[in-house]
């Protein structure tokens, strides 16, 4: 029997990107402020796209050329959503509280992909799915539901809808390409929020959120990048498990870098997290 290296590989890309993901959110929780979420946010688009510009300046110029348009518009807006609502959930909820929600997502891109993408989702997939959804609801607990919540749950359908829209994207697009012209594509929107709920800072104030911009705009960037990598590596449905990696990395810098406390529910639902990891990994996609 042989695995499939792409499976295993967007497995890995996915891991790897989730965990620059929750550094993201370890900076946002640490500098971040609910009144200048949107200087935040135009500051964190205008540094990836200078992070980003040389190498795709580098590329030719057919590879510099959106592709699909409204792809990139849509994804955009739905960062634009997911972003700000990360910001405030973050700032209401605990790290690993927050992030649990968050991770609502992979479950539902395993129905979205059924749904929406009409990929063949294999049992099992759904199965290690549930079990990882089962541990989020255990982690998650009905006393931390009020609207903070709500807000993050809106993080996981964006996350969902920004994923999957990868698969709509042409293959020739590199992920350079991907990343400036999603970037580019919100920025309009991002400018006219920041002109409209301006917010005056003293110079600490602006130093913080620049430094918040700067470091988002790089962890943010490269998991978007391993998104882009990993959905291309394998079915939608198969590699995302993967995703539940993230709760695990958020659990340790809370307890690490917060003090939150790691109690029996959140201890359980990460345990049954953690189990579908492990399976997918090692049963992999026979060919």
């Amino acid at each position: 029997m042989k695995y499939s290296g792409g499976l295993l590989m967007a497995m890995a890309l996915l891991v790897l990107g989730n965990f620059f993901a929750t550094l993201s959110d370890v900076v946002v929780k640490a500098l971040g402020n609910g009144n200048t979420v949107f200087q935040y946010l135009w500051l964190r688009q205008v540094a990836t796209l200078v992070l980003v510009f040389p190498f795709w300046w580098a590329q030719g110029a057919s590879q510099r050329r959106p592709g699909a348009i409204k792809i990139h518009l849509l994804r955009a807006h739905l960062s634009i959503i997911g972003a700000t609502c990360t910001l405030f959930a973050l700032l209401h909820l605990s790290l690993a509280t927050a992030n649990v929600i968050f991770y609502a997502a992979p479950l539902l891109t395993v129905l979205a992909a059924f749904i929406w993408l009409k990929e063949k989702v294999q049992r099992q997939r759904i199965i290690n799915a549930v079990i990882g959804f089962i541990g989020v609801m255990i982690a998650l607990r009905p006393d931390q539901l009020h609207w903070a919540a709500l807000v993050a749950f809106v993080v996981a359908i964006t996350i969902t809808g920004f994923n999957l829209l990868v698969v709509k994207l042409p293959k020739t697009i590199s992920v350079v390409s991907v990343m400036m012209w999603t970037n580019l594509c919100a920025l309009p929107v991002t400018s006219i929020l920041v002109l409209a709920t301006w917010q005056t800072m003293s110079g600490q104030e602006f130093q913080d959120l620049l430094i918040l911009g700067i470091c988002a705009a790089m962890t943010v960037g490269i998991y978007q990048g391993c998104v882009v990598l990993a959905f291309r590596q394998a079915d939608a449905s198969a590699a995302v498990i993967a995703e539940y990696s993230g709760l695990i990395f958020a659990a340790l810098f809370g307890y690490y870098l917060f003090n939150e406390s790691l109690d029996i529910y959140t201890s359980m639902g990460i345990l049954l997290i953690i189990v579908p990891i492990a399976l997918q990994a090692w049963q992999g996609k026979r060919q």
